[in-house]
């Protein structure tokens, strides 16, 4: 049984699309209220180091937690936050089914977007903004209103 203010085992990062997503991924198998201390001003400071060199994206991989409560739950939204703040996208991938369980009973879903894979997050948050111009068109539309694709 882990104690309070047990040192985490922490999480390693990873790089994907050229620095602009960064996956971080934990070692431990509970994410809970003993490792949420250890934790919490560690990966604000990740995070915002990742954001200045040019991550859009963070991404929790938590594919070896296995363990969550409140800390745990508390951690992830505070992280959310801190992205929200910093203009950046953030998604929790590759969970357990008791994790995914625990997070849809106290309705963490309406504020994290979760994926079953790390490439289902990245093709999801990370896709190329739209531009303005080709937000509502049409396939074949030109911008002046006139049918592209009419012979």
């Amino acid at each position: 049984m882990p104690t309070q203010g047990q040192t985490s085992r922490g999480y390693e990062v990873e790089e994907r699309e050229q620095g602009r997503v960064a996956v971080l991924r934990f070692l431990d198998e509970d994410l809970s209220y003993y490792h949420a201390d250890s934790l919490r001003r560690d990966l604000r400071s990740a995070v915002e180091y990742r954001i200045r060199r040019g991550s859009r994206t963070i991404l929790l991989d938590l594919y070896r937690v296995r363990v969550i409560d409140s800390g745990g739950i508390g951690l992830i939204l505070s992280v959310n936050n801190h992205c929200a703040g910093l203009d950046a996208k953030f998604g929790i991938a590759r969970t357990s089914s008791f994790v995914r369980h625990v997070l849809g009973i106290v309705g963490a879903h309406r504020h994290v977007k979760l994926f079953e894979t790390l490439e289902e997050a990245i093709a999801t948050l990370h896709a190329p903004p739209e531009t303005e111009e080709s937000a509502g068109d049409p396939p074949g539309a030109n911008p002046d209103g006139s049918d592209l694709t009419a012979s």
